[in-house]
């Protein structure tokens, strides 16, 4: 039997406490809420239980984060949606509390933009370190996007700094 799965209106939320594979999709609004890293976590962070995407991931509506990192291995998170609400700020607490993206994340602003006021965020970090971006003051052009991962530096592996690429802006 062929099974449809309508995406316009739905909220799709991995809130497991267990270890999570997020499938290749296109979903409306997708909610992070994993707790399975903190029931599991000792000291620092159990990367083990980072929720794990297995394909290229868009979100057409809101990336809601509320507890969990979710980690792209290289795969794309790309959010349509322009509003700068649209994605979660991500947090890091504490060694066994988190929530943001391990990878990088593009997001769709809006066209025509002059010198905004408005604050894009991209919660983003690595294994151990979060490490957002906000982003405003921006003007922009036709098809505005943004990619904003993290770059590593030194033979420790630290965080450098991130690691932006730009369109349209």
């Amino acid at each position: 039997a062929s099974h449809t799965y309508t995406v316009d209106g739905s909220t799709v939320e991995f809130n497991g406490g267990v270890k999570q594979h997020i499938p290749a999709f296109t979903f409306y609004n997708l909610a992070i809420n994993d707790t399975a890293m903190r029931a599991n976590t000792g000291s620092s962070l159990n990367e083990e239980y980072f929720l794990e995407m297995d394909g290229d991931v868009t979100v057409q509506n809101n990336l809601i984060l509320t507890e969990g990192v979710l980690r792209t291995n290289d795969n794309d998170l790309i959010l349509t949606n322009t509003a700068s609400s649209a994605v979660g700020q991500g947090y890091y607490t504490s060694s066994k509390q988190a929530c943001y993206v391990h990878g990088a994340i593009t997001r769709s602003l809006p066209e025509n933009l002059s010198n905004s006021a408005t604050i894009y965020h991209f919660p983003v970090g690595d294994g151990q370190d979060y490490k957002p971006l906000m982003l405003n003051g921006v003007t922009t052009t036709a098809d505005p996007r943004v990619t904003v991962g993290v770059e590593y530096a030194g033979v420790d592996g630290r965080l450098k700094e991130n690691d932006v690429d730009v369109g349209g802006i």
